[in-house]
């Protein structure tokens, strides 16, 4: 499981955002005629983001309260008027791919939010924990991971540290003649943590980076 908080700023909401949703007619009043709609349950399954707004216009009609949709909205300058963090549970399938698992907005980077969200994450898989979770490097995220996934093997996004590669590396004389491969064929040549730990230990003694380890 991949799970991902990106911030950057796009969510945000106005007054003209939210709307209440009303029958044709302006009113939100339940007939005798109407046919009973069941409770909302756990493990309930639509087909589309579409049918669960209708299911849920219909309850709460017949509960007697309204439901509320808001879209989120930009300013001019590309900025959002409220600062929200949307965080992604992505998993992968038999075939190799890429499956959104579920998604949430956060208004915190730190432990405590993070241990809520996986805490509700955990309730909504029925108490099984991922095998795997693979992150960007945060703190606060790792550290909830530890409390709330415990026994899940925790890794970090290859594709995040790559990217660090160039801005941590970049400078080193050899990085562009022969580091750069091989680091790559550390990271993608080896087979097992011995061969990989190996390889690495070969790397820094050639380039003489053994004191940045």
């Amino acid at each position: 499981m991949v799970v991902s908080a990106e911030s950057e700023k796009h969510v945000g909401e106005t007054s003209s955002d939210s709307n209440i949703e009303l029958d044709a007619d302006g009113t939100n009043e339940v007939s005798e005629d109407d046919e009973r709609v069941e409770p909302p349950k756990s493990w309930m399954v639509f087909t589309t983001d579409k049918d669960v707004l209708a299911y849920y216009k219909r309850y709460v009609k017949q509960e007697g309260f309204g439901v509320i949709t808001k879209r989120t909205k930009r300013e001019v300058d590309g900025s959002a008027k409220y600062e929200m963090l949307f965080a992604l549970f992505v998993g992968a399938n038999h075939y190799g791919q890429s499956i959104l698992l579920g998604a949430c907005l956060i208004s915190r980077e730190d432990t405590s939010t993070f241990v809520w969200l996986f805490e509700v994450w955990l309730m909504c898989m029925n108490g099984r924990t991922p095998k795997a979770i693979i992150t960007n490097k945060d703190w606060a995220m790792k550290n909830a991971i530890a409390i709330v996934f415990p026994n899940s093997c925790h890794r970090y996004c290859l594709w995040h540290i790559k990217r660090k590669l160039s801005e941590k590396l970049g400078s080193h004389k050899a990085y562009d003649i022969g580091l750069k491969m091989a680091i790559q064929s550390a990271l993608y040549d080896t087979q097992s943590c011995e061969e990989f730990e190996e390889k690495w230990r070969q790397l820094l003694h050639k380039y003489n980076l053994t004191d940045n380890a």
